[in-house]
């Protein structure tokens, strides 16, 4: 599809159809999900996913690759192409992200018209130690939304949160560094239901993950533990990060979300 406008670095307006392929609408995308996209404008090209708006036919950014490394400036020249990402009604399951040397990554522009959310990470990091914490923060907020976390059978009263790299919460699991065992990747699986919740809800979550012990082979454990956040508002955004290094080659995160 052409767009209505330049876009620049901003949300896209989509226009007519390029021959032979249709609208959006008409191929039937439904309003306020999830959709990939491939944007081309002359030789630079860019791949993300969005949230697709029948009023206004509008779709927004979230950058997975572009051939710059950053979000395009889109001229008004820009072709977009557009794969939904639905598996079913009622499961969705987001592009996987690479995550090789990042630090941190936000998913942004969350539905609204799903319940629960799981959000899995695995790899391995470059911190120089045997393991660095992964942290979280939900609508790029500051303040203390983490309310309580029950970590290894015990109840503990977690940190505030703070600016998100500057601070150590409770962790969610661990994930290996470089004095880990070679080879082992750790991982975190955080499920948090009625993320999309009514205003002043508490929004309940579970984790569970893997991290490495000692650099013995084998020692490793797993642990888990519950999550309570109380938000004003529905979660629209996820920001995941580690407190030290970037994550390795063959590191991703998936997100999925479920009615």
């Amino acid at each position: 599809m052409t767009v209505a406008s330049p876009p620049g670095i901003g949300t896209i307006t989509l226009a007519a159809a390029i021959s032979p392929y249709e609208t959006f609408q008409n191929a039937g995308a439904l309003d306020l999900l999830p959709y990939s996209y491939l944007a081309e404008d002359g030789s630079d090209s860019e791949e993300g996913w969005g949230i697709y708006t029948a009023a206004g036919t509008t779709l927004t950014r979230n950058l997975l690759h572009s051939t710059t490394g950053s979000l395009l400036n889109l001229s008004g020249s820009a072709e977009i192409s557009v794969a939904s990402l639905a598996e079913s009604q009622s499961i969705i399951t987001f592009p996987r992200v690479n995550l090789a040397t990042l630090a941190t990554y936000t998913w942004s522009n969350l539905p609204q018209t799903f319940n629960d959310l799981e959000l899995l990470v695995v790899g391995r990091t470059t911190h120089v130690g045997l393991n660095t914490q992964p942290l979280l923060r939900v609508n790029g907020l500051s303040t203390a939304i983490y309310t309580m976390q029950q970590h290894a059978a015990q109840n503990a009263t977690a940190a505030a949160a703070q600016a998100l790299l500057a601070t150590s919460l409770t962790p969610l699991a661990a994930l290996p560094g470089t004095t880990a065992v070679t080879g082992m990747q750790g991982f975190v699986d955080l499920c948090i239901f009625d993320y999309a919740g009514a205003s002043g809800l508490e929004k309940s979550g579970k984790w569970h993950g893997k991290q490495p012990n000692s650099t013995s082979t084998r020692n490793h454990f797993t642990i888990s533990g519950t999550l309570d956040i109380v938000l004003t508002a529905a979660i629209t955004s996820i920001e995941f990060a580690i407190t030290s290094g970037v994550f390795t080659t063959g590191s991703y995160a998936q997100l999925r979300l479920k009615r």
